[in-house]
């Protein structure tokens, strides 16, 4: 049975600086679309944490590698577009 890409984004308001709890909940949501965009297989869930940190499950070696380099890319531009701000 094949294994199921897993993604878990834990964000938390420092990530954006001084930020509106619209305007959070609002990039939180962009990203998780990013993300199932990017992979509309995989299950993404976004959460709230005291640091900001992803986990991924389903796959190992350098494909683990590339998927978080990908994450870290995607928030990025979720972060630099500004769509999310008021």
């Amino acid at each position: 049975m094949a294994s199921t890409l897993s993604i878990a984004y834990f964000a938390n308001h420092d990530l954006l600086g001084v930020v509106s709890e619209e305007e959070y909940e609002r990039f939180k949501t962009q990203l998780l679309q990013s993300l199932q965009d990017e992979w509309p297989d995989a299950t993404v869930a976004i959460d709230d944490d005291e640091e900001v940190y992803f986990e991924t499950k389903g796959i190992s070696g350098q494909a683990e590698l590339d998927v978080r380099g990908r994450i870290a890319d995607i928030v990025t531009e979720v972060i630099d577009s500004g769509d999310w701000q008021e």
